[in-house]
């Protein structure tokens, strides 16, 4: 089965009013007009319960963008999170008191 997202507001959306048995693969695409950005979500799945899982083919994000699909099996949303390593640097300089601090150079003598 193929999701294919056009922005965030237009998106491929499966309704079913019963029990989804999941088995193989849900492609995602991305329309080549539309441009990720943190926080953008996609409600693709509306169910009863799901049982199984579907594995996941999404593409890729420029950075510092990923996807975060922990709640697709749980209530079928999709969503654009900025990548965890860069927030997790951001959180040691901010952590640390480094966040737009002038480095200190060493004086030659």
């Amino acid at each position: 089965m193929t999701i294919e997202i056009e922005s965030s507001q237009r998106f491929d959306r499966l309704y079913v009013t019963q029990d989804v048995w999941a088995d193989g693969q849900l492609n995602v695409t991305l329309d080549a007009a539309y441009r990720p950005r943190a926080g953008d979500t996609f409600d693709v799945l509306d169910f009863d319960a799901l049982h199984g899982e579907f594995a996941i083919g999404l593409p890729p994000l420029a950075a510092p963008l990923a996807w975060d699909s922990s709640r697709l099996h749980t209530d079928g949303m999709l969503a654009i999170v900025p990548e965890s390593s860069a927030l997790h640097l951001a959180a040691f300089f901010a952590c640390t008191g480094l966040l737009g601090r002038p480095i200190p150079r060493s004086r030659r003598r």
